[in-house]
């Protein structure tokens, strides 16, 4: 299918750009979180510090998994960003996610009909 030169992002049309911010600042929190319980259990607050470990890496999990399974085509349910990570250059995904025109599996393109199917 030929794409006009002016096709926007798909990501773009289905609205789940802002999602993959929301999750990504998710991600970096949960991380965050991991990073400060090892200082805190050197400073003896061992509770705390396993408490923030345990919300961290479940957080994490959580985020990932949520990262992977929601961003997805709305005519296929294509998941964009596992196809990413599984068929794109390495180190190359978060670009070409924010950057691709048209669904890899069906060819929905950004300016298809029915393309704002999908609400945040």
């Amino acid at each position: 299918m030929a794409l006009a030169p002016n096709a926007v992002a798909l990501i773009d049309v289905t609205q789940q750009r802002a999602r993959l911010y929301r999750v990504g600042a998710g991600l970096g929190v949960a991380l965050l979180v991991l990073f400060v319980s090892p200082f805190l259990f050197a400073q003896d607050f061992a509770l705390v510090a396993i408490a923030f470990f345990a919300i961290g890496a479940v957080a994490l999990i959580v985020l990932a998994l949520c990262l992977l399974r929601t961003i997805t085509c709305p005519n296929c349910n294509l998941a964009l960003v596992q196809y990413a990570f599984a068929n794109v250059a390495y180190g190359k995904w978060l670009s070409w996610l924010l950057e691709v025109k048209e669904c890899p599996s069906c060819g929905r393109s950004g300016n298809s009909p029915g393309a704002r199917l999908k609400a945040v």
